[in-house]
């Protein structure tokens, strides 16, 4: 694994599978996360971004992705917050053939999180998620009413490393 810091943020690649590669997503990658975000369908709980969104995240937090080949099928956009030792994810998208990877990202991006002193994994899901992400060692703190559109709630889940 490679890792170094640019503006202040920890920089990550490492190869999760021979030819799938976890890493920081810059600004030439943009068009790939426009197109990624283009191939998904629409779902309950699924927030595309917009160009500029993605200009923002990119160069505010952390947007990490993971490629196949030169492929872009996973993205994960995260704020830390250094006082309280948290991430919080607010994005997670995944095409068709990125689907399997959110078990490896947790077991991969835990490793580096903890390296920059993080010690709770903060997010939402849907209903029908909740059990996937127990497997993954997250539990629920909360309900969010109206989150994914009217009577639509969000569960907030958390994991502590």
């Amino acid at each position: 694994m490679s890792e170094g810091e640019y503006q202040g943020r920890v920089v990550i690649k490492k190869e999760i599978f021979p030819g799938t590669v976890l890493r920081s997503a810059g600004l030439q990658d943009i068009p790939q996360l426009m197109r990624l975000e283009g191939s998904v369908e629409d779902v309950s709980g699924l927030h595309k971004w917009n160009i500029q969104r993605w200009l923002y995240e990119v160069n505010t937090n952390y947007v990490w992705l993971i490629e196949q080949g030169l492929e872009v099928v996973y993205v994960i956009g995260f704020i830390h917050n250094k006082e309280k030792a948290e991430i919080d994810v607010i994005k997670l998208t995944a095409g068709p053939t990125g689907k399997p990877f959110t078990s490896k990202l947790i077991q991969h991006g835990a490793q580096v999180v903890m390296g920059m002193g993080v010690t709770r994994i903060r997010g939402r899901c849907a209903e029908h998620l909740l059990d996937f992400y127990g497997k993954l060692g997250f539990v629920q703190v909360g309900i969010i009413p109206n989150y994914f559109g009217l009577n639509t709630p969000a569960y907030s889940i958390e994991r502590i490393l």
